[in-house]
């Protein structure tokens, strides 16, 4: 392929990515190379990527494009290994860099030979290559009645409109079959397939025989990953509120966090009217840390199948295109319960701190000065979903549709242990916590059943992966009366100034590490169903570039914005 299509190629994706026209000509290509909105800065070929690469922002190396890629190189080996079952046609993965943000695409396109999935169905299956199946009108018409079903359709009045679809759509492929029935007296038909295998063909009745057409067509399927670079909480409604810490605000800070300036403390020399002082020799508080954090990708898949009813002409083509945009966001809160343990025996005075990582409730959040509206029922997670999800379709009867859906979820409602609910303990230094099985919600289709046509079903279920430690847990301790500055972790004591019969401290600045990731995935059930032959195909993806990946070693969170972050305490030191 020459330059010039591939970066005609190139800019299509961008262009389906980020929603412009589908059917992009060449004038508009132009159009878009120019365009600031999209710009297609660097083109690479996914195979020759040998090392860590940073593209957009993301790095890259060749096992995560292997994770993307893993269906179609399984495929590309099978295919060759296969050479007599059947014919790769073309294979290629590319990952563009764009002035908005990364695309990783690819695109395969092979046939089946005739009589490969009639014989060796289970072998092709084992090398990863599915066949579509036979199927009949009236099994097709259970399966969408049917509980359980992957095309089941609880609505009486869409299912009757399914039904319809199925039973035109079983007419029109019985009347492209007559074709291909023909065809097989055409001299140039026999010398292509072989006198032995038209034989064969003509012995089939009308069903099998449109099985046999469409499984040996040609196929292509692609896929695209589109990842933005930047961070977003567009309409995410409880992320939006929280205005914690971004994360790209604190990996830039990092190397350079300043202490917060507290004024000099100052205890008068004479006290005509004592002010109260907490005699108790503990005092107690709760401490709130965290960030805010945003992101959104989008991703498509492709299946078009190019049917030659008349074995070497008469082409008709079919496609199944499932399409979603998701936003994620994040808000981790972490409040820490700070215990400080005063000693003295007049003379002199020591205080002992103690920090606790809590499951906070409501009442807790709301000491650290948070707003009510931020509270969210004391959520330690805050996750939520923004999702547009969509199917675009050419299938026999039902021609081109298209339908898209809009959607939003709280997902901590369907995260596993021990992130459930958005409730948990954050874990203490050196205690992480338990690796948090993936978990697809399966309960949840983005595309709410609009995509049942009968001949035609998509469901996309959105997918989350998490793990969390700490390696440190300190605060800031300043003694107001020797005007002196602490590092203190959990249980580390320290030796106060007197002054007046009185010792003063003041706890401020906590700093939270923690190594935090979260992998977003989505899983999809696509199939097609003529009344006469069916397929269907399910799979999951994980998006690595997506991972929240803190730096090795964890991040260092600072006190969670719009609370209190300094707490002054006065002791009588006997």
């Amino acid at each position: 392929m020459t330059s010039k299509l591939l970066k005609q190629a190139a800019l299509a994706s961008v262009s389906l990515c980020l929603g412009l026209s589908s059917g992009i000509n060449q004038a508009q290509a132009s159009a878009h190379q120019t365009s600031p909105e999209v710009n297609v800065l660097r083109k690479f070929n996914a195979n020759q990527i040998k090392g860590k690469i940073n593209i957009s922002g993301y790095e890259l190396n060749p096992n995560s494009i292997k994770l993307l890629n893993r269906s179609l190189r399984r495929k590309i080996q099978s295919i060759k290994g296969l050479n007599n079952l059947a014919t790769l046609k073309s294979a290629n993965s590319e990952v563009l860099e764009l002035n908005k943000g990364l695309i990783i695409q690819s695109k395969l396109s092979y046939s089946l030979k005739p009589g490969a999935c009639a014989t060796y169905k289970s072998k092709l299956s084992r090398a990863g290559i599915q066949c579509g199946s036979k199927e009949d009108l009236k099994s097709s018409i259970a399966s969408l009645s049917r509980r359980g079903s992957p095309n089941y359709i609880s609505n009486t009045n869409k299912r009757r409109f399914a039904i319809k679809n199925l039973e035109n759509s079983q007419l029109e492929i019985l009347k492209e079959t007559k074709k291909a029935r023909a065809a097989l007296e055409d001299p140039e038909v026999i010398s292509t397939l072989g006198a032995a295998t038209v034989k064969r063909l003509k012995k089939m009745s009308d069903e099998d025989l449109a099985v046999e057409v469409l499984n040996t067509a040609d196929q292509v399927i692609e896929e695209t990953v589109f990842i933005p670079k930047a961070e977003s909480f567009k309409n995410l409604r409880k992320v939006g509120t929280l205005q914690g810490n971004s994360l790209r605000n604190i990996t830039k800070n990092l190397s350079k966090q300043k202490i917060t300036k507290l004024p000099k403390y100052k205890i008068p020399k004479k006290i005509a009217n004592p002010a109260p002082v907490d005699r108790s020799s503990t005092k107690e508080d709760i401490f709130l840390t965290g960030f805010t954090f945003g992101k959104q990708y989008e991703w498509r898949k492709k299946w078009t199948k190019s049917v030659k009813w008349c074995w070497t002409g008469c082409k008709r083509t079919y496609y199944v295109e499932p399409y979603a945009t998701f936003g994620y966001g994040l808000g981790l809160r972490f409040p820490v319960k700070a215990n400080l343990s005063f000693n003295s025996d007049g003379t002199r005075a020591k205080v002992t701190p103690t920090f606790t990582p809590i499951n906070a409730n409501s009442r807790q959040y709301r000491q650290t000065g948070m707003r009510q509206n931020q509270v969210f029922n004391g959520q330690e997670l805050v996750a939520e979903m923004s999702a547009r999800a969509g199917l675009k379709m050419k299938l026999p009867f039902v021609g081109r549709k298209s339908m898209s859906r809009g959607y939003d979820r709280d997902l901590t409602d369907n995260l596993p242990a021990p992130f459930r609910n958005g409730h948990f303990t954050p874990p203490s230094p050196g205690r992480p916590l338990p690796a948090a099985a993936p978990v697809f919600l399966r309960d949840i289709d983005l595309l709410g059943g609009a995509a049942d046509y009968g001949v035609a079903y998509a469901k996309l279920h959105p997918g989350i992966k998490m793990d969390l430690n700490s390696n440190s847990l300190q605060f800031k301790l300043k003694d107001n009366v020797r005007n002196r500055i602490y590092a203190v972790s959990s249980g580390q004591t320290r030796d106060l100034g007197i002054q007046n019969n009185r010792s003063s401290v003041t706890l401020f600045n906590p700093k939270y590490n923690l190594g935090f990731r979260i992998t977003p995935g989505v899983q999809y059930n696509v199939g097609v169903d003529f009344a006469v032959w069916g397929k269907s195909w399910r799979d999951e993806i994980w998006i690595p570039q997506l991972s929240i990946t803190l730096p090795p070693g964890g991040a260092d969170f600072s006190c969670h914005a719009n609370t209190q972050c300094s707490r002054t305490y006065s002791f009588q030191a006997s």
